[in-house]
């Protein structure tokens, strides 16, 4: 994700969007916590990227010498226990507070995907993964369901407990979702899905752009009074049109050059005890 994001980074200080002060927040991965460097988030959609390095930057490390079953067992133990991290934090000072946005209070999400890659990588595993999808997409529609039929919490301990569990909903469906798309690839033939084939392929790219694309437009398109609602929407289809095809452009020219670097490691049919977990589902 390296090159697209510097790219961006480069237009957004080449064009005076962002400080020099922003500059190293965003060349040290700290966009989650620009404050650490005396800075605001000066360019919102990076701090999930700098969650993900952040990430990356870890787990490698973390799990190098772990057997398979330790690696299970801490990525369950991170998965259980998150919501409960977040909980505490909830009650912590302010700068730890904002639990949406530090690598630690989403390491559920890390350890769901670290386990569907553990499960597809292991034979005797893969067969029954089919089984997880309806209980993970019933458990998440459920869970959305109850935050937005229980009546809104008054206490100050059940309005933290809402915050610390608002993102299960999305963990367990989207993880269904996941396990759907991967068991059955075959979705993506239907002439329906190549739209969003297409927007997958372009995604990030258009993540990183939009909002700069959003606000150039925004600043040189001004809406007048009357008929406000059609120029709305007209301008807001220019801006989506201008983004999707600046993201289709990076795609296929900038970021493919680099896709085409990336080395192809080679994926194993089997694992024995004596390897470490990141030997196990490289």
């Amino acid at each position: 994700i390296a090159p697209a994001y510097l790219l961006m980074v480069a237009v957004l200080f080449l064009t005076h969007s962002i400080t020099v002060r922003y500059l190293a927040v965003c060349l040290l991965c700290l966009c989650n916590m620009p404050s650490l460097l005396g800075a605001s988030g000066e360019y919102a959609a990076l701090w999930s990227l700098s969650v993900e390095e952040q990430f990356y930057f870890v787990w490698p490390f973390l799990i190098r010498k772990l057997s398979l079953r330790s690696f299970t067992l801490l990525c369950t133990a991170l998965l259980l226990l998150t919501p409960v991290l977040r909980f505490v934090l909830l009650y912590g000072p302010p700068f730890l507070q904002d639990i949406r946005f530090k690598t630690w209070a989403v390491a559920d999400f890390f350890a769901a995907g670290a386990l569907l890659a553990i499960a597809a990588r292991l034979p005797h595993l893969r067969p029954r993964m089919h089984q997880a999808i309806a209980p993970l997409l019933l458990l998440g529609a459920a869970l959305f369901a109850l935050q937005h039929l229980l009546p809104a919490p008054h206490t100050l301990t059940l309005i933290n407990v809402a915050h610390a569990t608002h993102l299960e909903p999305w963990l367990f469906g989207f993880s269904g979702f996941v396990l759907l798309a991967f068991l059955h690839p075959g979705m993506a033939a239907h002439l329906a899905c190549r739209p969003l084939i297409f927007l997958a392929k372009i995604s990030y790219g258009l993540y990183l752009c939009h909002p700069f694309l959003f606000t150039f437009v925004n600043t040189h398109w001004t809406i007048h009074t009357p008929n406000i609602f059609p120029q709305l929407v007209l301008r807001f289809f220019a801006e989506a049109t201008l983004s999707i095809v600046i993201a289709a452009l990076s795609r296929y020219t900038f970021e493919e050059f680099f896709l085409r670097l990336k080395p192809q490691h080679p994926r194993y049919s089997n694992t024995s005890r004596g390897h470490s977990a990141a030997q196990e589902i490289a």
